[in-house]
């Protein structure tokens, strides 16, 4: 292989390993030198990328024609992460993710999607818009008024159920929110993901 051919399999390859490297356009400065002082300098490597991502949208709400919006998918894939915490310590103050408080589960569970919130209750429920009891979607805040102000706070997950660090059950679970404790409770719900 001659030396020329060798420059241009070595910017090929810096472009492949800038592109998995999540840039769209790799600029590579660099010198080769051989024995007849050939250099390569400032060569622009333009990537076309293409993502293939799996639908996770319930099969019989496809075949109905179902809503396939990205608060949708965004909310499978928030409760998803949300539920590979089930079972850990309710602790609070803590953010995770070996324990958590309420508010530090919704806090590191929306920070996963790129939504910073604040690590308290009441703090989270001025965030978002303001959404109707009966028009819940998969990864919406719900906000409980357990002490006389809003107290504690979950993600819906779907089938009129919510996970949240429970204190009274000590550790991250999920619950029914029709169940009488909490749907006396019930203050609010907030969407953040859009």
């Amino acid at each position: 292989m001659n030396f020329s051919r060798k420059k241009v399999i070595l910017v090929l390859a810096l472009g492949v390993l800038f592109s998995m490297c999540k840039f769209d356009v790799a600029k590579a400065d660099t010198i080769l030198k051989n024995n007849v002082n050939s250099k390569i300098r400032s060569t622009n490597i333009k990537v076309n990328k293409s993502i293939n991502a799996k639908n996770n949208v319930n099969s019989n709400r496809a075949s109905r024609g179902g809503d396939y919006s990205s608060s949708y998918n965004k909310g499978s894939v928030l409760i998803d992460y949300a539920k590979s915490f089930l079972g850990k310590p309710y602790v609070w103050g803590a953010e995770g993710p070996h324990a958590f408080d309420c508010s530090g589960l919704t806090l590191y569970v929306y920070r996963k999607m790129g939504v910073n919130l604040p690590h308290y209750t009441g703090s989270q429920a001025e965030y978002g818009k303001l959404v109707k009891r009966n028009e819940l979607v998969q990864g919406d805040l719900i906000f409980f008024n357990t002490t006389g102000y809003l107290a504690h706070v979950g993600m819906y997950v779907g089938n009129g159920k919510f996970i949240h660090a429970s204190s009274g059950g000590h550790r991250v679970i999920i619950s029914d929110l029709s169940g009488s404790y909490y749907s006396s409770r019930y203050a609010k719900a907030k969407r953040i993901l859009n």
